[in-house]
């Protein structure tokens, strides 16, 4: 067994019993609502993460499904930032009441260790959710996160700096951890687990699969392919400057509204002129972020039977 540098050795599947319904939802009231009358809400349909490892991209080819709608903000976050605005708000994230609602959150398996907020409330609204759980070369991952919030203008640290001391990078790469806390409220056949590699190599069987997965029936639908979305890059220096001038909101907004009043042929030219590609993970960091990813890998591959991409050992 690889080494225990999260002191994962206490969390064992087997110790972790299905809870029944009255124990869960006594453990997080759902908000109540009188009014929402969709048949298909609340969602049963869940992409839970990984967080950089291609959720957005599943997110909107499954959106292309008759039957399937995925939520207008692509990341609700209802069951964990979003919880005190209700159930109300909550419904008028989905446009249509299709037959297969879908939340595609990779911030419900982002928790701290033993917080089961997300999965008690998820299964007080919703006991017979069914989840996506996209999983990446964990170390890769934490790589691409720390260069988004660097690109975002959040983040100044080294990358090994940034993970020392700021335990946000790496929660998400613990996917067994993750998962323990979902395997409490919901038997493990509710959960896919698609490979990123899996995704990037065939995104339309990957996106066939997922939606037989969730339900979908009928007649077999065409998908199409529409590219990677939310690719890594970092700004170069007249990006960083004019993010600097006008600030992240400000910036971001500018860049979506160029995007929509500028002709298509243009949007890739802009982009090169204040981008530039992120940069790969080297050896040595790669070395170092398996080595604290390793045990939770090693345990993840024993529930699922799937072996996260990259890390030595497991």
């Amino acid at each position: 067994m690889p080494d225990d540098p999260a002191g994962l050795s206490a969390y064992r599947v087997a110790d972790l019993p299905l809870l029944r319904a009255d124990q869960a939802v006594g453990r997080s009231s759902a908000p109540r609502s009188h009014s929402v009358g969709w048949r298909s809400f609340p969602p049963a349909g869940f992409i839970i993460g990984a967080q950089k490892a291609g959720t957005t991209t599943l997110a909107a080819m499954l959106d292309q499904h008759p039957q399937i709608a995925v939520a207008r903000q692509k990341e609700p976050d209802f069951f964990h930032v979003n919880w005190d605005r209700g159930i109300e708000w909550y419904r008028t994230c989905f446009r249509e009441p299709r037959d297969i609602l879908v939340d595609a959150s990779p911030s419900y398996t982002m928790a701290p260790p033993d917080d089961e907020t997300v999965p008690a409330r998820i299964f007080a609204l919703q006991p017979l959710a069914r989840f996506i759980y996209l999983v990446r070369d964990p170390a890769e991952r934490c790589h691409s996160a720390y260069w988004h919030e660097v690109r975002s203008g959040r983040e100044r640290r080294s990358l090994r700096d940034a993970v020392t001391q700021q335990a946000y990078y790496v929660h998400a790469s613990y996917y067994y951890r993750q998962l323990t806390g979902f395997l409490r409220y919901f038997p493990l056949e509710r959960f896919l687990f698609v490979p990123f590699d899996d995704l990037t190599a065939d995104p339309v069987a990957t996106a066939a699969r997922s939606a037989r997965f969730l339900g979908a029936t009928g007649v077999e639908f065409q998908f199409r392919d529409i590219g990677a979305k939310n690719q890594g890059f970092q700004y170069n220096r007249f990006g960083r400057f004019a993010q600097d001038r006008f600030g992240e909101g400000g910036f971001r907004f500018a860049s979506r509204l160029a995007s929509r009043l500028l002709p298509r042929r243009l949007h890739s030219p802009l982009k090169r002129a204040i981008t530039r590609d992120m940069p790969a993970l080297s050896d040595d960091d790669r070395t170092w972020l398996g080595g604290r990813f390793s045990a939770d890998a090693f345990r993840f591959e024993q529930v699922t039977g799937l072996r996260p991409t990259g890390v030595q050992g497991a």
